[in-house]
C-alpha cells in the first residue's frame, strides 16, 4: 500500500491531549453557565461576598478564570476589577494561562477519570458482544455438524 503524498502518521498522545482539554473547556463553560443560570438574581453584594471567600481560598486576588462564574461576575459588575474593588480586594490579578489554574487542573484530572472509566465501560462492552457472538456462532456451528451425516455414514448410505 503507498503512502499518499502529504500523509500523516495519526499521534495518538496528541489527540488524547486535545479531546481531555476539549472535554475540560466544555465543563468549565458548563459550570460557568450553571453558576450564571443559579445566581442570576444575586445581588451585586452576594456576588461580592462570594468573591471574598474565593479569595480567601486562593489566598490572593484571583482571576475570573480560576474560580466558577468568574466571566458572570465581571459581566455584572462591568469589569473584574470592578469587582474586585467592590469585593475589597487588591484590584491586581496575575492572567494565567488557562491551562496553568488550578481549577482548570482540577477539571482536567477529573476529566481523564471520566474518559477513562468510559473507554473502559466500551471496552467492556465490546467484549462482552464479541463472547456472545462466539457463543451463538459456536452453537450454529455444533447444531450445523449435529444435522450433518459424518463422513461414515455419508460412505455407507452411498453402498
Amino acid at each position: 500500500m503507498a503512502k499518499v503524498a502529504g500523509a500523516q502518521n495519526f499521534d495518538g498522545r496528541n489527540w488524547h491531549e486535545q479531546h481531555i482539554a476539549k472535554r475540560t473547556r466544555a465543563a468549565l463553560e458548563e459550570q460557568d453557565r450553571a453558576f450564571a443560570e443559579r445566581h442570576a438574581g444575586d445581588t451585586l453584594a452576594e456576588l461580592a461576598c462570594y468573591l471574598r471567600r474565593c479569595a480567601g481560598h486562593w489566598h490572593k486576588s484571583p482571576a475570573p478564570c480560576e474560580i466558577v462564574g468568574g466571566s458572570y461576575i465581571a459581566e455584572r459588575f462591568g469589569s473584574w476589577s470592578d469587582a474586585l474593588r467592590a469585593a475589597h480586594l487588591n484590584p491586581v490579578y496575575g492572567h494565567p494561562h488557562n491551562r496553568s489554574n488550578g481549577r482548570y487542573q482540577r477539571e482536567m484530572k477529573r476529566q481523564i477519570e471520566l474518559y477513562r472509566a468510559e473507554r473502559d465501560a466500551k471496552r467492556a462492552e465490546r467484549e462482552k458482544k464479541n463472547l456472545e457472538r462466539q457463543r451463538v456462532n459456536t452453537a450454529r456451528a455444533a447444531a450445523k455438524q449435529a444435522d450433518e451425516p459424518c463422513e461414515a455414514e455419508r460412505t455407507e448410505a452411498v453402498l
